[in-house]
C-alpha cells in the first residue's frame, strides 16, 4: 500500500510540473499582439493566426523574443478583410489555405524567399488582380488560385516545374509573365486538362530566346494563335482558321490587344511591344482582321494579308505611321472606319473590285498618300475619308456614289477631282480648306452642275466648288452618217464633239452580229475613220466612243453598204463525222453581202456536183441524214447576189458504218478459219471480240489479226459454237458488227 501511494504521488508531481517545462515532442502556440505563432526549432516561428482587422497588413519578420518568422500556417489569414498584405523576405513557406476567402485582398507584396505555396493558399481571393510567384518555387499546388475571378496577370518563374492548379473560375486570367524561354515553358508539366486549357488562352511572355510572346487572338479563342519573335526586329505572325478577335478603341481606354501599350497590366510588367513590331505576317486561313488589331503600331513597316481575309476591322491599322504600302485582298468588301487613319507614310493603295464602301476617316491624315484607285463597285465614301491628305493630287469618284459626305476632302491638297453624274448632294465641310482644288471633271451637263452647287444641294464651307474650272463629259454635235459605195473605194466616217481633252476610239460591229470591237482602221483614234470599201465589209456598222476624264459619250452607229460586190464567205462549212444511225449531219456557211441567196450542192464519190434536195438546201444551213450510203459525200454552198456568185469550199461527210458483216463458218477440225469485216471511213481501228457462252458476254479476242479487219482463228473442236464480232472505231465514234458463229465438226 505504501509503495502504491508513493507511485501515485510521483505521477501527480510530474503532471503538475509538465506545463512549466513543456513537452519536447510538442511546440507551444503563443500570442503576441495580433498574432498567434508557434515556436519552431532553430529560433524560427510559424504564424498560425492573425487576430487583427487592419486593411493593410505587414507580417513581421521576427516575433516574440526574436523568433524569425519563416512560415505562414494553414488558414492563418482565412476570411480576413485586408486589402494588402506584405510578406517578409524571411518567409519560405505558405501553408494550405493560408489566405483563402480573403475576398478583399488585392495586392500581395514581398515574399521573395518563398519556396513552397500550399494547396488553396489564395483560393477565393476574388479581388486579387495579379500575383508574382517568387523564383525558387518549383510547384504551383492544387487550388492555389481557385475562384480568383479577378486574377488577370500571373508571374511564373523559371523554377516552376509543375502546375497542378486548374485555375477554376479564373475567368479574366490573360497574362502569364514567364521567367524562362519558350522551350523551357514547353517542359513545364501541367497535368490537369482544365489548367492547360486556362493557360492556353493566355498571353505568355518569355524571358530569353527568339520567341518573345505567344497567345490566342481568335474570335472563338483558340482558333487563331499569335507569335511574336525577335531576331533583328520584332515580327508578329498570326495563324489559324477564322476571324481575329475584335478589340477596343485605345482612344477610349483599355484595348485588350495582347501587344498593345494600353493593355491593362502592360505597364506593370513592362510588356509594351506595340511600338516595336516592324512586320506582321497573317497566314492563309485567317478570314478577318479584328477591330483595332494593330492600332498604334508606329514601327510597323510591312504587313502580309492573305487572300483568305474577307474583313478588315475598324481602326485595324490606325496610326501605323511607318506603313508604306498595303495590298487589300479581293474578298474584302468594306474599307472600315479609321482603317488606315494617320498612316502618315502610306503612299499608295489599290482598292480591289468588289469593295462597296470606304468608311469614315478611312484614309484621313495619310499625309503622303499620292495614289488611290477606287473601283467602280464603290457606292459609298463616308465622311472624312480623305481628310488632310497632303499629297493626293488627283482622284476619281466612281459612278454610283450619290453623296460627297461631310469633311470628305477637308484640308486635303487635292487639285483635280472627277465627280460622276450620280452625285446629287455635297454635304457640309466636304471641301473645307481644300484650297488647292482647281479642276473638276463632272460627268453631266453644265446645267446639272449648276444645280449641284446651288445653295439647296451644296453644304457649308464648300464654296471652292463655285470657283474651280469645271470640265463636262463630251457632247456629240454631229454623228457619223451611213455610207453607200461600190467595192474598191475608200470611205470615211466622221464624228464631231465638244468638251475638254477629248479622246476618240472607233468601234466596228460585223454584219449580222451584235458585238462591238475596237476598229484597227486608219484614224481609229481620231474624229475621222477611213475604211476600204470591200465586199467583206458590206453591212458593217461603225460608231465612235468619245471620252475625257468626266465620262464618255457614244455616237449613233453608221452602216457601210457596199453595192456591186459579190458575196464574201466569212465562214466555210466544216467536215462532219457521224456514226450510222446517230441522226443528221449539219453544214453551215456564213457570208456577207446584200441580197444573198443560197444553193447547196453535193458530190458523190466518182460523180459530179449536183444541187442537193436535202432540208435547208436554199438556206445557210443544210441538214442531211447520216447514212452509210452518204459516207464520202462532199457538200458546198453557192452564194449569189446581184454582184456575182461565190462558192464555198467543200466539206466531207464521213459516216462510220459496217458495210460488210462477218459471216458464220462451218469447218472440219484442223487448220484455221477467218472472219472479215468492212466499214466506211478512213483511219479506222478494229477490235475483235469473242463470246464463249452464246453471246451472253464478250471479251477481247487474242487471236491473230484481232486489231485488223480480218481475224484468223484455229478451227478446234473446243471453239465450236464460239461467236465473233468486231468493234470498229473512228475517233470517239464506234460501231459494232453482227456476230458470226464458228461451227467445228469432228
Amino acid at each position: 500500500m505504501k509503495k502504491t501511494a508513493m507511485t501515485l504521488a510521483c505521477l501527480f508531481l510530474v503532471l503538475l510540473l509538465l506545463p512549466l517545462f513543456g513537452s519536447p515532442a510538442q511546440a507551444m502556440t503563443t500570442a503576441d499582439g495580433n498574432w498567434e505563432y508557434t515556436q519552431l526549432s532553430g529560433g524560427k516561428a510559424r504564424i498560425d493566426k492573425y487576430l487583427g482587422d487592419a486593411y493593410s497588413v505587414v507580417i513581421p519578420d521576427t516575433i516574440g523574443t526574436g523568433y524569425v518568422v519563416t512560415q505562414i500556417g494553414s488558414n492563418a489569414f482565412s476570411y480576413k478583410s485586408m486589402t494588402i498584405v506584405t510578406i517578409p523576405s524571411t518567409v519560405t513557406t505558405i501553408g494550405n489555405r493560408a489566405f483563402s476567402h480573403c475576398e478583399n485582398l488585392m495586392d500581395v507584396n514581398g515574399g521573395e524567399s518563398l519556396v513552397s505555396i500550399g494547396e488553396g493558399a489564395f483560393s477565393d481571393c476574388t479581388e486579387l488582380g495579379s500575383f508574382r510567384i517568387p523564383e525558387g518555387v518549383a510547384e504551383i499546388d492544387d487550388y492555389t488560385f481557385y475562384n480568383c475571378r479577378n486574377l488577370y496577370a500571373l508571374n511564373i518563374p523559371a523554377s516552376v516545374e509543375v502546375i497542378n492548379d486548374d485555375f477554376y473560375d479564373c475567368r479574366v486570367l490573360k497574362i502569364i509573365n514567364y521567367g524562362g524561354d519558350y522551350l523551357q515553358w514547353q517542359d513545364v508539366l501541367i497535368p490537369d486538362a482544365d489548367g492547360r486549357a486556362a493557360l492556353e488562352k493566355c498571353t505568355i511572355w518569355y524571358d530569353g530566346g527568339d520567341v518573345t510572346g505567344t497567345g490566342v487572338c481568335g474570335a472563338q479563342g483558340k482558333n487563331l494563335k499569335w507569335t511574336l519573335v525577335q531576331t533583328d526586329n520584332y515580327q508578329l505572325t498570326i495563324e489559324g482558321t477564322g476571324e481575329m478577335e475584335d478589340y477596343n478603341d485605345s482612344w477610349e481606354g483599355y484595348t485588350g490587344v495582347p501587344w498593345s501599350e494600353n493593355d491593362y497590366y502592360s505597364s506593370e510588367y513592362d510588356l509594351v511591344y506595340q511600338d516595336l513590331i516592324t512586320q506582321v505576317t497573317i497566314k492563309s486561313g485567317v478570314t478577318g482582321i479584328g477591330n483595332y488589331a494593330f492600332d498604334g503600331c508606329e514601327m510597323l513597316q510591312s504587313v502580309d494579308i492573305p487572300a483568305t481575309v474577307k474583313r478588315i476591322g475598324v481602326g485595324a491599322f490606325r496610326d501605323c505611321t511607318l506603313l508604306e504600302n498595303v495590298i487589300i485582298p479581293s474578298g474584302v468588301k468594306t474599307i472600315p472606319d479609321y482603317g488606315f487613319y494617320a498612316c502618315e507614310n502610306l503612299t499608295n493603295v489599290t482598292i480591289p473590285s468588289g469593295v462597296t464602301s470606304i468608311g469614315n476617316l478611312a484614309f484621313a491624315y495619310c499625309y503622303r498618300l499620292n495614289s488611290v484607285s477606287i473601283p467602280a463597285t464603290v457606292k459609298t465614301i463616308e465622311g472624312g475619308a480623305f481628310e488632310y491628305t497632303d499629297c493626293l493630287a488627283s482622284l476619281t469618284i466612281p459612278d454610283g456614289v450619290t453623296t460627297i459626305e461631310q469633311a470628305t476632302f477637308r484640308g486635303s491638297m487635292i487639285q483635280d477631282l472627277v465627280i460622276p453624274a450620280s452625285v446629287k448632294t455635297i454635304e457640309d465641310y466636304a471641301f473645307e480648306d481644300a484650297n488647292a482644288l482647281t479642276d473638276v471633271w463632272f460627268g453631266d451637263t453644265s446645267a446639272q452642275w449648276a444645280n449641284l452647287v446651288s445653295d439647296d444641294n451644296l453644304g457649308y464651307w464648300c464654296d471652292v466648288l463655285k470657283t474651280v474650272n469645271v470640265h463636262y463629259k463630251p457632247v456629240i454635235s454631229m454623228h457619223p452618217l451611213n455610207v453607200n459605195t461600190t467595192a474598191g473605194s475608200n470611205v470615211q466616217f466622221t464624228v464631231s464633239a465638244t468638251g475638254d481633252a477629248l479622246a476618240y476610239q472607233w468601234q466596228v460591229c460585223e454584219a449580222g452580229k451584235t458585238t462591238w470591237k475596237d476598229s484597227p482602221a486608219t484614224g481609229n483614234k481620231t474624229p475621222i475613220l477611213t475604211i476600204p470599201a470591200t465586199a467583206s465589209r458590206d453591212g458593217y456598222k461603225y460608231r465612235c466612243v468619245v471620252t475625257n476624264r468626266a465620262g464618255k459619250t457614244i455616237s449613233n452607229p453608221a452602216t457601210l453598204t457596199v453595192s456591186g460586190a459579190k458575196p464574201t464567205i466569212t465562214t466555210h462549212p466544216s467536215n462532219v463525222t457521224k456514226a450510222a444511225g446517230s441522226g443528221s449531219a449539219t453544214f453551215k456557211v456564213v457570208a456577207s453581202g446584200s441580197g444573198l441567196s443560197y444553193q447547196w450542192q453535193y458530190l458523190a464519190p466518182g460523180g459530179s456536183w449536183k444541187d442537193s434536195p436535202a432540208t435547208g438546201n436554199k438556206t445557210a444551213t443544210l441538214t442531211v441524214p447520216a447514212t452509210a450510203s452518204r459516207s464520202g459525200y462532199q457538200y458546198r454552198c453557192v452564194v449569189k447576189n446581184s454582184g456575182g456568185t461565190t462558192t464555198s469550199s467543200a466539206a466531207t461527210l464521213t459516216v462510220l458504218a459496217i458495210t460488210t458483216q462477218p459471216k458464220s463458218v462451218t469447218k472440219a477440225a484442223g487448220g484455221n478459219v477467218t472472219f472479215t469485216v468492212k466499214a466506211s471511213g478512213t483511219g479506222l481501228t478494229y477490235q475483235w471480240q469473242v463470246s464463249t457462252n452464246g453471246g451472253s458476254s464478250w471479251s477481247d479476242s487474242p487471236a491473230t489479226g484481232n486489231k485488223t479487219a480480218t481475224l484468223t482463228v484455229p478451227a478446234t473442236l473446243s471453239r465450236s459454237g464460239y461467236k465473233y464480232r468486231c468493234i470498229v472505231k473512228l475517233g470517239s465514234l464506234s460501231v459494232t458488227s453482227s456476230a458470226a458463229t464458228l461451227t467445228v465438226t469432228p
